[in-house]
């Protein structure tokens, strides 16, 4: 048998609400009042406007500092070689942080969207996947996998697994958990822990405010039979938050409400913004948000209508870390996209650094990107 060297298993808690039964178990006590105080670091500031503790819930960064330099003595002392983490939680983000800045390898677990029940590690907090090259001669070689999977997406067969719609018992065994959960998370919360859990009473008033921003959104939305074609229709899918697809790997445009503002006041005159609200809005459906369908470019489509046919009668599609530029580049329509990802080189996809950039929006239209094995690499190297 060749000789394997195996590497211990190190684990870093700073909420006690899940605790591992395996590894070597490093516990981040809470903070005491007097070790809160004001960050001023960039890369602290950064996750902050990640943090959807801060960024929804009310809460503050004061304890940042703390954890910045708990971690820190640990990387010190364990000396990883490398670290996986969930980028949801903002001690993770501060690790994947650390870690960049020291050159060990920080992987983020998550799903690859397509094809289903795949997972991908991306690299820190970028959208920005490991590839796996080994493979690649036998993966190109199954040219029915390949094809099966473009048909899917071409024919809207299937959709990526988070929005699979799930039978009745699914869904009562999904409550059932998350009551669970729920209850777990009010007991750690009374325990000391504010920095990773919500108040109960905030969660509750932002969950109903939500919920009456949607109604009234409904009441303001128009069919695609509806809108005027005489306009170009650029289609932005709003994407759920909170959520670290958005949040964390487009932080630079995780507030949406803002994002599609700057968007209207930038495109030219003969371009409407069409937004898609996503089937499982939540907390981004703001009273700001609303207020953008008072702006003369701005229509709320029907959530009567399905993605396909929006994307049918749309001259293009802009989004940030959404699955649509995927499913843009399989479908030969153009999408924009303001986070730099992997998606970013296939074809018809373009990023764009700048909003301001769609004030030349007819012009890049005429950009094409013949790079359709990129996106056949992306789907089967992972």
């Amino acid at each position: 048998m060749r000789n394997v060297r195996f590497t211990p298993l190190f684990v870093v808690i700073c909420s006690p609400v899940i605790l591992p039964k395996t590894g070597t178990i490093h516990i981040i006590p809470f903070p005491k009042k007097q070790e809160l105080e004001t960050t001023t670091k960039d890369y602290l500031l950064d996750v902050s406007h990640s943090d959807r503790i801060v960024k929804y819930y009310k809460g503050n960064n004061f304890h940042y500092t703390y954890y910045d330099k708990q971690l820190t003595k640990l990387l010190e002392q364990i000396k990883p070689d490398i670290v996986f983490g969930e980028l949801a939680n903002f001690h993770t983000h501060i690790m994947s942080k650390l870690c960049e800045s020291r050159e060990i390898p920080f992987f983020q677990p998550s799903t690859a969207r397509y094809p289903n029940k795949r997972f991908r590690f991306f690299y820190y907090d970028n959208l920005v996947g490991y590839e796996y090259k080994k493979n690649r001669d036998s993966i190109l070689n199954d040219r029915y996998v390949v094809s099966e999977t473009i048909e899917n997406i071409l024919h809207f067969k299937k959709q990526p697994d988070y929005m699979n719609v799930l039978s009745f018992k699914e869904k009562y065994e999904r409550r059932y958990r998350a009551l669970k959960f729920k209850i777990k998370l009010a007991y750690h919360r009374f325990m000391g822990d504010k920095y990773n859990i919500p108040s109960l009473i905030v969660a509750i008033a932002l969950k109903y405010n939500a919920k009456a921003v949607l109604n009234k959104w409904l009441s303001k939305t128009k069919k695609l039979s509806e809108l005027n074609y005489n306009k170009n229709i650029l289609l932005y899918p709003v994407q759920m938050q909170p959520e670290f697809n958005l949040d964390v790997w487009g932080r630079r445009f995780n507030n949406q409400s803002q994002l599609v503002k700057e968007i209207s006041q930038n495109l030219p005159d003969d371009w409407t913004l069409l937004i898609k609200l996503n089937p499982k809005s939540f907390l981004e459906m703001t009273d700001e948000l609303l207020a953008t369908l008072e702006l003369p470019n701005v229509v709320a489509l029907s959530i009567s209508e399905n993605m396909n046919n929006a994307l049918k009668q749309s001259k293009a599609v802009i989004t940030v870390t959404g699955t649509v530029a995927i499913e843009c580049s399989v479908k030969g329509i153009n999408v924009f996209s303001l986070a730099k990802t992997d998606f970013t080189k296939f074809p018809y996809v373009q990023h764009l650094n700048e909003i301001k950039e769609l004030n030349n929006i007819n012009n890049l239209l005429d950009i094409t990107k013949d790079k359709q094995s990129n996106i056949i690499h992306y789907l089967y190297e992972n």
